[in-house]
């Protein structure tokens, strides 16, 4: 991409910095929220093989 000055190009690279370290940290929450949800609704319990009535 051509920008018109050296500015320009320097801005463009801090906010393209920006919004990718955003989106990383952004990514890291999904991943804590998603086990938080899982920690918090686990699903049924399996039961133990010497537990199950014959």
């Amino acid at each position: 991409m051509e920008l018109p000055d050296r500015a320009t190009g320097e801005a463009v690279s801090q906010i393209a910095s920006l919004l990718a370290h955003t989106y990383e940290r952004r990514r890291r929450v999904w991943r804590v929220e998603a086990v938080n949800e899982e920690v918090d609704n686990p699903g049924p319990e399996s039961l133990h093989v010497n537990e199950v009535d014959a």
